[in-house]
């Protein structure tokens, strides 16, 4: 489910929920001094395996893979 982020216009608090789009859109419906502020949506970047390790994690991924036998642990 989404962040959105809401602010009471008589108080000028502004704080997140966490629901549905539904449930915002009624909460919105009935409490007629909260806005729906507008803000950027928090994506979560740099997903994948091109990622810098250091040479501990290495170290624990190679143990790891002489540990077990498992043939999908990646060498980094």
């Amino acid at each position: 489910m989404p962040t959105y982020t809401l602010k009471d216009i008589k108080t000028n608090h502004t704080f997140d929920v966490y629901c549905t789009w539904d449930e915002l859109q009624e909460n919105l419906d009935q409490q007629p001094d909260l806005i729906q502020m507008l803000n950027t949506p928090k994506i979560v970047s740099g997903r994948g395996t091109n990622f810098k390790v250091d040479g501990g994690f290495k170290e624990v991924m190679s143990k790891m893979k002489d540990k077990y036998s498992v043939n999908n642990i990646p060498d980094y």
